[in-house]
Formats: structure tokens, C-alpha cells, sequence
């Protein structure tokens, strides 16, 4: 079977589980604890009942073998209408940071009444990061239009994306989480994961729509 038959008719690939996908779960009692709760171009957006730092949920995005490993993002509720504009809740083309563990963006913010986590391509993803190649010369510089910034930590310079006031200035946790996208960031979403109480999820996302140029589809409760 094609990814693209696997895929749900609008969906991103990943974004949905195919009914393959769920009756694998069923079987295998994998604990569905996200619920489907809208769509905004392609993009999915799922709803859990659960929204502690410590309580991730299990069944998350992206879905299927053919899918691209995610990226995952935790941020301000309050950001819902740039993430869903924009793909990120930072400027367009800004570093941010993300990892491919859920339970780790899942922490982020740790003060919320509504957790939120986005779902990226992770193929779409740079690292927001350059450093002196090994075996190159003195004369190496690094594309200042990409890594316009740098710091120092334990003698090795940093070229980095991330501004002064932003970000790290310790490699390891740059090394770690720190990333880009070159292209549009709406493209590499994938998911929005919002957990908290079923009432103020879909009155949040109804005060979105129209608010942009996406469209937020309400699914019937």
C-alpha cells in the first residue's frame, strides 16, 4: 500500500492515523488518549484530557510507518493562532528549540492551563547551527546570512541562529535541540497536540477562526 493511499483524504502524511493504523491499536491495546478535534490545512489538531508536564500522551502524531519522524515543540496556548498562521510560534525563519522525544516538549511551558505541543517534519529541520568544519583552515567562514551570531563555550566557537537574548550559549543543549526551517514552517507542520478540559479547547480554536489566513474545521463533538 502507497503512502498515499495510507494517507487521509486531505491530511498530511502523518497527521492521521490510516484505519489500519487504529485497528493495529485496537488490537495491540495501544492506549488511545488523543482525540481528533480539528483541521486547519491539512495540519491536525488533537485534543487530550491530559495537560500536566509529567502526563505526555501516548497516542500522538505522527502516524505510520511512512511518516516522517516528528519534531516535537511544546508552547504558549497563547500562540495557537501564529502556530496555525505560521507553523511555529517564533518569527518566520528564527531558531528555536524542539526534540524528537514528546515527553521531553511536553514539559514546555511548565506554568499553562492548557498544554500545547506542535508536530513538525523533522526532514524539513536544520540544525540552527554551524560550527568549523574538522580539517578546514583558518580561512573558513561560515554564511553569515544563515549564522549571523556566534558564541564561545569550552574554546569552540559557535555559529548560531539563535540572537543574543534567545537560546543558549551552551553547545551541548544547542547541539541537542536547536533548529531552523529554511522554508515555509507552516509546510513542516504536521500536528497541534492541545490537552485540557474538551470545553475550552473548542472554544479557544472557535475564537480562531476567521482570525487568519488559515481555516479552523470544528469536527462534531
Amino acid at each position: 500500500m502507497s503512502a498515499g493511499e495510507r494517507t487521509v483524504t486531505g491530511a498530511k502524511l502523518g497527521a492521521e492515523p490510516s484505519h489500519a493504523d487504529i485497528i493495529v491499536a485496537e488490537r495491540t491495546g495501544h492506549l488511545r488518549d488523543c482525540t481528533l478535534i480539528a483541521r486547519s490545512g491539512g495540519v491536525a489538531i488533537w485534543r487530550t484530557d491530559k495537560s500536566a508536564a509529567c502526563a505526555v500522551p501516548l497516542w500522538l502524531p505522527p502516524f505510520g510507518w511512512e511518516a516522517p519522524l516528528g519534531l516535537y515543540r511544546g508552547f504558549g496556548a497563547d500562540a495557537l493562532g501564529d502556530v496555525l498562521e505560521h507553523g511555529l510560534d517564533v518569527p518566520p525563519g528564527s531558531a528555536f528549540f524542539a526534540t524528537g522525544h514528546a515527553d521531553k516538549a511536553w514539559e514546555y511551558p511548565p506554568t499553562r492551563s492548557i498544554a500545547a505541543m506542535l508536530v513538525l517534519d523533522s526532514t524539513q529541520a536544520k540544525p540552527s547551527y554551524v560550527c568549523t568544519p574538522s580539517g578546514t583552515d583558518d580561512a573558513w567562514r561560515p554564511d553569515k546570512s544563515l549564522y549571523p551570531n556566534e558564541y564561545v563555550d569550552d574554546g569552540r566557537r559557535v555559529h548560531t541562529r539563535f540572537d543574543a537574548d534567545r537560546g543558549t550559549r551552551c553547545f551541548r543543549d544547542e547541539q541537542m535541540y536547536g533548529h531552523w526551517i529554511p522554508g515555509d514552517a507552516r509546510d513542516a507542520l504536521i500536528a497541534i497536540v492541545l490537552g485540557g478540559p474538551r470545553a475550552a479547547i473548542r472554544a479557544r480554536l472557535g475564537d480562531l477562526r476567521g482570525g487568519g489566513s488559515y481555516r479552523v474545521e470544528l469536527l462534531p463533538e
